[in-house]
């Protein structure tokens, strides 16, 4: 039994430690002194000491600094690691000693750094992101190097909307980078083309472009845009699938309804969009005026030119209702509207009379294979039915996990 115990405990300890993860943002910031920059011309056997600054702390912490890349292995940093308060700025040294020879083109050490407060707590763990910055070896003759670096795209009615970034990894400037794009439906037919402005791109560093052109009241649906960077003499395709949301249902039924001790409240949608939909929706039960309860169902994706139905059978007895007639209202939401039905139902005194022993079951809709999930609560009541008290129940464990094992670790160390 004693071994089963640790067998748990520690088993607890490590639900506990995965779920107190604090990310933790962090304006750290590392910059290379002006008279270096970024950059170095390969020499063989080249030996040289480049200062960069850290800085920008945000509390009192330590930074630890390490390198990557593929010359890290010719690359230190002295110190490895800082103590910072904030307001402070401390340079570091990045030493390196490159052999006789390197890759053609460009090669790269990087560094990166984290801030990790002093006053972490020990029983938690601390993620935090790391901020880098990029020394580039340039080992080329080449006088123009052009290559894609980002191609993102999106659409909607009435735009389409494309960013586009190049590198250079030429020893001189690009001027005149631009790109021919296209919108293409589903068919792919085209419904538009543009030529995006010209930009520019420095030598061993990149450059990009923000364009758009105008659109016709597209329906939604699938698209493409693609074309090609003109870049240095070169031609890059380019190429993205994007999707033009639908925001409009069909809701061709509304259903509330007794069955087998259950409120049943439904749904159907349908969808006339080359685009999928996505719908949720929420119940709620009035005596004349007065709230007697309410419950989220579960939401649903209406396939492209498809039908859902959203179900939500629910026991009678876990109602907070009386025995009369009353409103059922459904509130179902898409594309952000919201859709208002009301049906009247009838509750007798059989209906209501039955004491709940467990909670509601929720069939997910498009699953009908999978058994309803069963959330256990001891006392139905409006509050206890919904989502809230779930979160609430969960969040009390946690607390007597946390306060467990507290008192553990205290017993323990006695114990030491």
């Amino acid at each position: 039994m004693q071994k089963r115990g640790n067998t748990m405990y520690k088993k607890a300890v490590v639900l506990l430690m995965f779920l107190m993860i604090l990310p933790c943002a962090s304006a750290l910031r590392l910059q290379f002194s002006s008279d270096t920059g970024n950059k170095i011309f390969f020499e063989p056997n080249l030996a040289r000491e480049i200062t960069f600054t850290v800085s920008e702390v945000e509390r009192v912490a330590t930074v630890p600094i390490s390198i990557s890349g593929n010359l890290a292995k010719y690359a230190s940093v002295e110190p490895t690691e800082l103590s910072m308060s904030p307001g402070e700025k401390k340079e570091v040294k990045l030493k390196i000693r490159l052999p006789e020879d390197v890759p053609k083109g460009i090669n790269r050490i990087e560094i990166s750094a984290k801030e990790i407060p002093a006053n972490a707590p020990t029983s938690g763990f601390i993620w935090m992101p790391g901020i880098g910055i990029t020394l580039k070896i340039i080992n080329t003759d080449i006088d123009y190097d052009c290559g894609l670096s980002m191609f993102n795209a999106e659409i909607s009615a009435n735009s389409a909307r494309v960013n586009l970034g190049a590198n250079n990894d030429g020893r001189k400037a690009i001027e005149g980078a631009y790109a021919d794009l296209a919108v293409y439906d589903a068919e792919g037919m085209s419904i538009a083309s543009w030529k995006t402005p010209s930009f520019s791109i420095p030598e061993f560093d990149s450059g990009s472009i923000q364009s758009s052109t105008a659109l016709q009241n597209v329906p939604p649906g699938y698209y493409t845009i693609k074309g090609a960077l003109n870049c240095a003499g070169k031609k890059i395709e380019v190429n993205r699938e994007v999707i033009n949301a639908a925001s409009e249902l069909k809701i061709t039924n509304f259903r509330a309804f007794k069955q087998d001790g259950n409120l049943h409240v439904e749904f159907d949608l349908e969808n006339d969009f080359l685009a999928p939909i996505e719908a949720t929706a929420m119940t709620t039960i009035y005596n004349g005026e007065t709230e007697l309860d309410r419950y989220s169902m579960s939401g649903a994706s209406v396939p492209p030119l498809g039908k859902a139905t959203i179900k939500y059978p629910v026991p009678i007895s876990g109602l907070r209702v009386t025995a009369g007639t009353h409103t059922i209202t459904g509130n179902v939401a898409f594309g952000g509207k919201n859709h208002e039905f009301k049906e009247s139902i009838t509750f007798t005194e059989d209906d209501v009379s039955k004491k709940a022993t467990s909670g509601f079951g929720v069939t997910l809709p498009q699953q009908p294979e999978e058994a309803p999930t069963q959330i256990a609560l001891e006392q139905p009541s409006s509050e206890g039915m919904s989502n809230k008290m779930l979160i609430r129940i969960i969040a009390g464990i946690l607390i007597l996990i946390l306060i467990t094992i507290f008192i553990l670790k205290v017993l323990a160390a006695k114990r030491d």
